[in-house]
């Protein structure tokens, strides 16, 4: 029997004749320096990064802004808490001056992000690249995407299985940028551009790329894998594979309204909560976009 997402508008925020309709929202972080990336959470924890910042809150409502290095040339674009204590956090530093200075960097913390260290590791690239994922999937095992900001040399997927000590390369160079990705025990997906499509892999070692959805769709911006399926959404609409990649599906969308989109821009879409999979979608209003939050039935 074919699966098939339902989604649901929960809530939307739009101007409408006078008025805005709005959720229940509570100020709970205001940055001062950083302009957040990137939040999302794991061993108990919600944190972010942006600029050279790592926010982490314990309980949802206090939030606390570590400086990882304070040099002003640092971009940080995404982090992962392996643990209450060990975690990691990736970008690029940037020198405009002198391009051939320019360099990825990871660091890592084994006290909750109090403090950072500068790790070396993934440094050792000939040309402009930036860490713009990494992820865990349990204590040991973890996955590192390096993009060339200006297509260079190509994508490269590295892999650590010793906690990150050390970090291997199992994809690339290839062609190409990595834009989302999505990190699961026995089934991963990294969004590519270009070509637009998707990198698939069942084992973290052996990956295949499957063009996503119809002829012109634009890059998948989000990945998620739930319950050995595979969704991304980009800006036309939202994708769903349970074949590995080799197949994609567009969602029962009857519910949201004949004017709803279920694309977007942005590539932190996505969310899940028990069985339930909550995404950043639109409503269409002529040209303009407007951003909601939608959830799966299904």
């Amino acid at each position: 029997m074919k699966k098939m997402i339902i989604l649901l508008a929960l809530l939307v925020t739009l101007p409408l004749w006078g008025g805005d309709i709005t959720g229940d929202w509570q100020d709970c972080y205001t940055a001062t320096l950083e302009q957040l990336q990137m939040i999302t959470q794991s061993a108990g924890q919600i944190y972010g990064v942006g600029w050279k910042c790592f926010v982490r809150s314990t309980d949802g409502i206090n939030f606390q802004n570590t400086i990882v290095d304070d040099r002003d040339s640092l971009f940080l674009e995404s982090a992962y808490m392996v643990s209450s204590t060990v975690g990691y956090c990736g970008g690029y530093i940037y020198h405009p001056s002198d391009w051939t200075l320019n360099r990825p960097v990871l660091y890592k913390t084994t006290n909750g992000g109090q403090s950072w260290v500068r790790t070396g590791q993934l440094e050792q690239q000939p040309a402009y690249y930036v860490v713009n994922h990494i992820e865990f999937i349990n204590g040991l095992e973890g996955y590192a995407v390096v993009s060339p900001l200006f297509d260079f040399d190509g994508l490269k997927i590295y892999r650590t299985t010793n906690g990150g000590q050390n970090w291997t390369l199992v994809y690339g160079p290839i062609s190409g940028c990595g834009v989302s990705a999505d990190f699961s025990p026995g089934l991963m997906i990294v969004g590519h551009f270009p070509p637009r499509g998707a990198l698939v892999s069942s084992d973290g070692l052996n990956w295949q790329f499957h063009q996503v959805g119809w002829s012109g769709i634009s890059y998948a911006f989000s990945a998620l894998v739930s319950e050995g399926r595979l969704i991304v959404i980009c800006h036309e609409g939202l994708l769903y594979s349970d074949d590995a990649g080799y197949n994609w599906i567009g969602p029962d969308q009857s519910q949201l309204g004949d004017n709803f989109s279920v694309g977007a821009w942005t590539s932190c879409s996505f969310s899940s909560q028990g069985n339930n999979i909550y995404a950043i979608a639109g409503i269409r209003s002529g040209e303009d976009l407007y951003p909601g939050v939608i959830r799966s039935l299904v």
